[in-house]
């Protein structure tokens, strides 16, 4: 059986131009965040341009890139109708000072949460949130806090030993009652009701 050199190299020149297809990088123009899975518009090899490609994401994370960010894309079988954006990367934001093993979630404005060697969660942010339908629960040996704290409501303090300041304590909206204290001294009298 003999083959013909002409037509072998006509066959595997269409598979080759079909893997040659398959993968890609794009530069990201818009997006459609409206619907269960974000559709991207991106800018191809020579100015070519996809709309409404679907962008999958891990379970459990989500996010919103800036225009501008590149994009691994894969077309299926080839077909450049049918693209995938499978990573979206963004080199003007990412953090570069990472330890091995870390991991951060970022965003464009410089807010990071860092799981750092040691067993370490950093938060940097200009302000943080939480909103509960039921109870907040910090279980830790100390906490330290820098800088004020407002308490909006009432403040419980459920066993343990009472607590001290060694600054200027200001809890707005807590009634502490018509009490009094008795003296340490024996003899010292009681006193006034709180301020």
């Amino acid at each position: 059986m003999t083959v013909d050199i002409p037509d072998l190299r006509r066959v595997v020149s269409g598979i080759k131009s079909k893997m040659f297809l398959l993968l890609g990088r794009a530069i990201l123009t818009a997006i459609n965040n409206s619907e269960s899975t974000q559709k991207l518009q991106v800018t191809l090899l020579a100015g070519e341009t996809a709309t409404d490609m679907e962008r999958f994401q891990n379970y459990g994370f989500e996010s919103f890139p800036l225009a501008g960010a590149e994009v691994a894309v894969m077309f299926l079988g080839g077909n450049r109708e049918a693209g995938i954006a499978l990573v979206v990367h963004d080199r003007r934001y990412r953090p570069t000072d990472l330890a091995s093993g870390e991991v951060a979630i970022y965003t464009s404005e410089g807010c990071r949460l860092t799981l750092k060697a040691g067993k370490i969660a950093q938060l940097d942010c200009q302000d943080f949130v939480v909103n509960a339908a039921g109870a907040v629960s910090i279980t830790a040996p100390t906490i330290n806090q820098t800088g004020s704290v407002t308490v909006t409501g009432p403040l419980t303090q459920a066993g343990g030993e009472a607590n001290t300041f060694s600054g200027p304590v200001d809890i707005e909206g807590i009634d502490f009652g018509d009490h009094v204290h008795g003296g340490i001294e024996p003899g010292a009298g009681v006193t006034g009701v709180p301020q």
